[in-house]
């Protein structure tokens, strides 16, 4: 049986919550029912194991609808500017958030990780490095790449956001050119 790459995912997002929750749960079992958790709990490593090692084998996606991007970013218009040249180089599988609070919120309660973060960086509640900060902390959004949209042209902010793991910079206001550029280095079987 064949899985999409979004099935692969939600099946390896399913079935690490599930061994999360047994590994807590073990500790208070005795007898048969520990023995059957730490059973179940070989099963699972054993599963997860083929379901890693087909997805790291798997191609990459070749739409751009097969990759899924968040926007991030407290103006409402340069984030559906964003979102229009994301959807015409052909990447329409786009959510938005207002704050660095919301983009968080969608980035743990999404059931498929995001391929891309769009972050802008001075926001309110949440900035774009606190946004990288929870994006680094879930292990689902290890294989994700972050690029910073902002106005600071400041060699030393930029500098800080490189040394703070962000994968790259975009500066405001966003040229298409330089956007399919960034977008064709982290998604090279993608044709935009």
């Amino acid at each position: 049986m064949q899985f999409s790459r979004e099935e692969q995912a939600l099946i390896t997002e399913t079935l690490k919550q599930r061994q999360a929750w047994l590994s807590k749960t073990l500790p208070t079992l005795e007898g048969e029912q520990r023995s059957r958790a730490e059973q179940l709990l070989g099963q699972l490593k054993t599963i997860l194991g083929k379901f890693q090692q087909k997805a790291g084998s798997a191609s990459e996606p070749q739409s751009g609808s097969d990759v899924r991007i968040l926007v991030v970013d407290d103006d409402e218009y340069c984030a559906k500017l964003l979102v229009a040249q994301l959807e015409e180089l052909g990447f329409d599988n786009v959510d938005m958030a207002k704050d660095g609070q919301e983009a968080i919120n969608l980035m743990y309660d999404t059931p498929l990780p995001y391929d891309m973060i769009l972050s802008d960086w001075n926001m309110p509640i949440k900035n774009g490095l606190e946004v990288h900060s929870a994006m680094l902390a879930a292990e689902r959004y290890d294989n994700s790449q972050f690029v910073m949209t902002t106005s600071i042209t400041q060699a030393s902010q930029i500098r800080e956001a490189i040394d703070h793991g962000v994968n790259d910079y975009l500066a405001k206001p966003i040229d298409v050119e330089a956007l399919q550029k960034k977008l064709q280095r982290f998604f090279p079987n993608v044709k935009s």
